[in-house]
């Protein structure tokens, strides 16, 4: 994992909006942690999510939601 610098702000975050993007630029935030939904808990909508988060400005340390076998589903390293 990357490690946070940190002097770094991080927060969690849902919608890929410009709205929403834009309220975390204004708070200083850089890195976001991603909670998704059960259409986009696959390989292509976790890597999506990245690349429109990273595209906005951020960079995303997690990706995580509630869809796995257990309740949840990170990409972390067990």
């Amino acid at each position: 994992m990357i490690p946070i610098p940190r002097a770094s702000r991080s927060a969690p975050a849902r919608a890929t909006v410009p709205e929403n993007m834009l309220y975390l630029k204004q708070l200083g935030v850089t890195w976001v942690s991603l909670g998704v939904s059960p259409q986009n808990a696959t390989a292509e909508g976790f890597t999506r999510m990245r690349e429109q988060w990273e595209a906005g400005g951020f960079k995303v340390y997690n990706i995580g939601s509630g869809v796995g076998p257990s309740g949840s589903l990170h990409n972390m390293e067990e």
